[in-house]
């Protein structure tokens, strides 16, 4: 990826519909546990491996 782009609500959920987009949630374990979206992937120092493997 050599560029970004922004886009809106949407669009970003059109996006990882196709899986063209990864939503990452760089959130504390406990916060991520109470709530998060559908589909985001929780991206800690312990996935960080897993995530780029993707």
């Amino acid at each position: 990826m050599d560029q970004f782009e922004c886009i809106n609500v949407e669009e970003a959920h059109q996006k990882m519909h196709q899986g063209k987009a990864v939503l990452v949630d760089i959130r504390d374990p406990q916060s991520f546990a109470m709530g998060h979206t559908p589909g985001a992937f929780h991206l800690t120092n312990d996935t960080l491996g897993a995530f780029m493997r993707r």
